[in-house]
This record gives C-alpha cells, sequence and structure tokens, in this order.
C-alpha cells in the first residue's frame, strides 16, 4: 500500500522525529556500557519525545515501551535501556517503514 503524499501533516512531523530519534539512540546504544551522565539525559530526552509522539498518532503499545525505557533513563538502571533498547528500535524501524511506505 503506497502512503506517500496521503500522510497527515502530524504523521510527516512524526516520522521526522522518529527517524532523528532512532539515529539518537542507535548512537547511545552502540556504546551503551560506556554511557556517561549527558548520554544517559540524552537518551532519558530522546525517549521521552518519542513517547509524546508515539502517543499523539495513538500508538499506545510503541508509547509504552518508551516510556519504560525513559523511566529506565531516570533511574540509570543500564540493564533495562540494554536488553529493551534493540527491540524498541527494531517495533519503531519498522512501524516508520511501514508509515513511510
Amino acid at each position: 500500500m503506497e502512503n506517500k503524499g496521503k500522510l497527515s501533516e502530524l504523521e510527516e512531523c512524526f516520522l521526522d522525529d522518529a527517524r532523528e530519534a532512532m539515529n539518537v539512540l542507535e548512537g547511545l546504544y552502540e556504546k551503551i556500557d560506556a554511557l556517561g551522565e549527558k548520554d544517559i539525559e540524552l537518551y532519558e530526552v530522546t525517549v521521552h519525545g518519542i513517547k509524546s509522539a508515539l502517543a499523539n498518532i495513538n500508538q499506545k503499545g510503541l508509547s509504552q515501551t518508551a516510556r519504560r525505557l525513559e523511566q529506565a533513563g531516570i533511574e540509570k538502571n543500564l540493564a533495562v535501556m540494554s536488553k529493551e533498547t534493540p527491540a524498541f528500535l527494531n517495533a519503531l524501524k519498522s512501524f516508520v517503514e511501514e508509515l513511510g511506505s
């Protein structure tokens, strides 16, 4: 199904935000075992933003996962961040590809 040109302005904005968030999270995940205070803060802010963006387009499941990751960032729980970030990124990437195709 071809969606190009049929996306709402909100969906277009979401795609831009999601792609940026994925880039940031992928970069942070690559060094997950060596994250500094600023990196953790960036992680937390990034998942907070995409959590809200997902909620705005009614993607409750992904938004809830982002909320869990945001809380892990707040708590500096690297174990949860390390374990759940790849699955979240894969699910978000799949959704972005589906929406943007």
